[in-house]
């Protein structure tokens, strides 16, 4: 099993950008897979990112930009993207389009959540160039290159993560976790008020039946080899040790907990950002607790 930290083509036609999320390097990530009729591009990250992103694709090449879900990091540059590629659309779950329509909501949560941190969403204009997708449906972008939506919810009811078979690779948006790439250390996105110990611990398991060669996480980086699977199923390894300590702990002890145990060695962001981070994962497993009891 192999990370790759950096920028840079990760197999034949699959080219992993650094979006520069929050404006920090090696934070979030957007996935370009190239086809004969063009290349679809995976996630848009924040609205701030979408210089970082242009910058690497040409003009003209993107037909399809897939979102994974609705939340401004992975979905807040999608306008951006749709004003520079006059020919795309966009596409992801109903719930992800309506919060690109109207953004008005998710808006307001994330500078509650994030405050000085929130890079707000704009709202699409065209939405005759939104589509919806549903579970199993596949975007062909020529050559025999087809990508897959896999729904996986669990960090989010809208999350889609998305499988290319003719490379094996599947990007995992947050359904997959956080990854700590230079660490090797893997985390749940467990981020309220939506997150479900269930649901996730199931989207997890449904990656897994991918077999995939290649996984992407947007935060960040990828995992390839023929033992990738092994990375996944960390993350539900350490999902079920979080649950046991979301029993017994309140939220700020819980917190305390997992910053002794990950803070040094979990360096996807930085200090700041990484202690408003377990913060808000605290919060989320105990308030999915609350919804389990």
């Amino acid at each position: 099993m192999d990370f790759m930290c950096e920028q840079g083509w990760i197999c034949e036609g699959c080219l992993m950008i650094d979006a520069y999320g929050w404006g920090i390097k090696g934070a979030t990530c957007v996935l370009a897979i190239n086809g004969s009729g063009g290349a679809v591009l995976v996630e848009a990250a924040h609205r701030k990112s979408a210089p970082h992103v242009l910058r690497e694709l040409k003009r003209g090449d993107v037909k399809w930009i897939l979102v994974t879900h609705r939340h401004i990091d992975h979905a807040g540059g999608v306008a951006s993207m749709l004003r520079a590629f006059p020919e795309a659309k966009a596409a992801g779950h109903p719930v992800t389009l309506k919060n690109l329509e109207d953004p008005s909501k998710i808006n307001e949560v994330t500078g509650r959540v994030w405050g000085e941190l929130a890079d707000f969403m704009d709202p699409v204009e065209d939405i005759g160039r939104l589509v919806a997708l549903v579970d199993g449906d596949v975007v062909e972008v020529g050559g025999g290159v087809n990508v897959e939506a896999v729904h996986t919810p669990g960090h989010s009811s809208d999350h889609y993560a998305y499988y290319c078979s003719e490379h094996e690779l599947i990007y995992l948006g947050d359904a997959g976790g956080l990854l700590s790439c230079s660490t090797s250390t893997v985390i749940p996105a467990s981020f309220p008020s939506s997150f479900n110990f269930g649901e996730y611990l199931r989207s997890l398991d449904k990656l897994l039946g991918y077999e995939p060669k290649v996984v992407v996480f947007a935060h960040f980086g990828a995992v390839v080899g023929n033992d990738v699977s092994r990375i996944i199923e960390k993350c539900a390894e350490t999902l079920e040790e979080w649950r046991r300590l979301a029993y017994e702990l309140d939220a700020s002890t819980l917190a305390d907990e997992l910053k002794k145990k990950y803070l040094e060695k979990f360096i996807l962001f930085d200090a700041k950002t990484r202690n408003l981070m377990f913060d808000m994962l605290a919060a989320g497993l105990v308030n999915a607790v609350k919804k389990e009891s």
